[in-house]
């Protein structure tokens, strides 16, 4: 029944009242706990004796120093370590008066609960590190780097259950969820008889969010912090389910929570960014982001960059964005430039931004996806599929699915259906995690029903299977109905990873019944961060129907605008690119030319 102060709280603590990052001295931290408000300090030491180790733990009362515990115990070897830590823990324990059915509860033995192995736990705590260290710029990277280290642990212990969910955890954080992943979390699955009510309770968690239960996982969690309040890990882990599910409001609270613990824990931080801004808590976030101004880590920049944008202080996004520029230079930071220039409407600079990464990093398989987009968003479509159908120096790091997915997003700016299916069945071969948004492109391009291999990605419930209703509903005639999908569907999931911004489609479904709301949705649209490869068409086109939208309300100085943006955009664009006549012809009635606007 011990609520255990957080490392990242400690350390705070510790550096605001002056004192150093390095291993604290005892005295300094009774000093901190009674500061917290900490009723007890337990402190532990394991050295070398001959004949074995002796190992000893106290619990001290944190106000006056004195012992409520102290006591000692001997290992002859290093194997039987665990049992004499069981040995001194019953001690303390009993000494503390703990209830008889809570020591009863959990009277198993710490190796039983992780593993018998020391090597095992050495390397699993190592990645556990690894993988919550603060700043870590993706969950990709963090795999790259934390994995080794889980693997060392179960190649020491092959049925360590916790280190078969962290690392099946972590492939599917990082995107590369398969049959490994699948399979690390069986072997979890597997032993989880073995672990404490908290672990088994995350691991099932973890296999409900796998499953797509989003409801049972935020429950599991929950239930956890019924008996851990202060657990800053699973606040996280509820967190970021939450927003991934697009419940960016009930996302808001346990993200919130977790910082007050872990202030350093800039994925929180970053997380609650996005929460905020997309559940429009515009207060909470102007004040979060007043607490890391100016930043100091690579994830705190992210964030700065992320909430101006939400907020809509462009030019303050784009100052934080060529900080880090000027001061790192690195890809990542350029890349948030680019995102700042786009949601400020500033296409044109943001695409030439691009093409200039593409040429200093030829073999970087994501500068070559962003020129190809980059062209295609300009109206280069000719060089946009020469790209794609031979990406040069990045095709060594490209896989066949990668350059699948790239043809039919390109092929679904071109409103070219049969293209787009043909591509799309190749990806959800590869890759059927992104069968979803395919479909939901490829009911939007129209053309004839999507092959039965396509419909069968799309998850009942999900975000890209409401949008398919929503779609149906608009092609048969029905665009209210559509529009009122699609808005229930922006308040529930305004930023879904599975679909298309449920804003973009409304300006699409509203553009012939409803211009004002045409126009909202392609405003709300363009303040998003931008979030997937189909947003480089998708931008392009909501500049259109805004426009549009504008010109069929008398708003024609807004409508103008909003097509000379576009048409300097698309100033170097092929011969015929349809976005370009639409916009050349919606000029024409403004000025006057041929028919009254409409």
């Amino acid at each position: 029944r011990l609520r255990v102060v957080g490392d990242g709280q400690l350390g705070v603590t510790a550096e605001r009242a002056g004192g150093a990052t390095a291993p604290l001295t005892p005295g300094a931290v009774q000093g901190l706990a009674a500061g917290l408000g900490a009723e007890a300090v337990v402190r532990s030491a394991v050295r070398p004796v001959e004949g074995g180790f002796e190992l000893s733990l106290s619990c001290l009362r944190a106000s006056a120093g004195e012992a409520r515990y102290a006591g000692t115990t001997r290992a002859a070897r290093l194997e039987a370590l665990p049992d004499a830590i069981d040995t001194l823990l019953l001690a303390m324990r009993r000494a503390l008066r703990e209830r008889s059915a809570d020591l009863e509860a959990s009277s198993r033995g710490i190796a039983q609960l992780t593993t018998p192995s020391l090597a095992a736990w050495r390397h699993y705590l190592e990645g556990q590190a690894c993988l919550w260290r603060p700043s870590d710029p993706s969950a990709r990277d963090a795999l790259v780097r934390c994995g080794p280290a889980l693997r060392r642990a179960i190649e020491a212990d092959p049925a360590f259950p916790l280190a078969h969910y962290a690392l099946a955890s972590a492939m599917d954080a990082g995107g590369t969820a398969g049959p490994e992943a699948k399979a690390h979390l069986a072997t979890a699955l597997a032993g989880i008889d073995r672990l404490s009510r908290r672990d088994s309770a995350l691991v099932r968690a973890w296999k409900a969010f796998v499953d797509g239960d989003t409801p049972a996982a935020l429950d599991l969690y929950r239930q956890v912090l019924v008996d851990a309040p202060d657990d800053a890990r699973t606040l996280l882990l509820a967190g970021g389910l939450a927003s991934q599910a697009g419940r960016y409001k009930e996302a808001a609270p346990f993200l919130a929570r977790a910082l007050q613990l872990e202030p350093a824990a800039d994925g929180a931080l970053d997380g609650l960014v996005v929460a905020y801004g997309l559940s429009d808590q515009r207060q909470e976030l102007e004040a979060l982001l007043r607490r890391y101004t100016p930043p100091r880590t690579p994830l705190q920049v992210r964030a700065l960059v992320h909430g101006h944008a939400w907020l809509g202080a462009h030019a303050e996004a784009q100052a934080v964005a060529r900080a880090a520029v000027e001061s790192s230079g690195d890809p990542a930071s350029r890349y948030l430039l680019v995102g700042a220039l786009e949601v400020a409407g500033a296409l044109g600079e943001a695409q030439a931004l691009v093409e200039a990464m593409a040429t200093e990093r030829p073999d970087d398989p994501g500068a070559f996806l962003n020129r190809a987009l980059a062209a295609h968003a300009r109206g280069q479509r000719r060089k946009a599929w020469r790209l794609a159908s031979d990406p040069g120096a990045a095709a060594g790091a490209l896989r066949p699915v990668h350059l699948a997915f790239l043809k039919a997003t390109l092929a679904a700016g071109d409103r070219d259906a049969a293209r787009l299916e043909a591509e799309a069945l190749k990806v959800v071969r590869a890759a059927p995690e992104l069968g979803p948004l395919t479909v939901v492109m490829l009911a939007l391009v129209g053309g004839d029903a999507p092959a039965q291999a396509l419909l069968d990605q799309v998850p009942a419930g999900s975000s890209a299977a409401t949008e398919l209703e929503a779609l149906r509903a608009w092609k048969s005639g029905r665009p209210a109905d559509a529009v009122a999908i699609l808005s229930a569907l922006e308040e529930r999931a305004p930023w879904p990873t599975d679909a298309l911004a449920p804003a973009y489609l409304l300006a699409e479904v509203a553009s012939a019944t409803d211009p004002a709301e045409s126009m909202a949705a392609a405003d709300r649209f363009r303040a998003q961060w931008p979030r997937g490869l189909w947003t480089s068409w998708a931008r392009p086109r909501s500049m259109l129907l805004s426009a549009l939208a504008a010109a069929r309300l008398g708003d024609t100085s807004r409508a103008r605008a909003n097509v000379e943006q576009l048409l300097a955009l698309l100033a170097g664009s092929d011969p015929g690119f349809p976005l370009l006549a639409e916009a050349r012809h919606l000029r024409d009635r403004l000025d006057g030319v041929g028919a009254p606007a409409p």
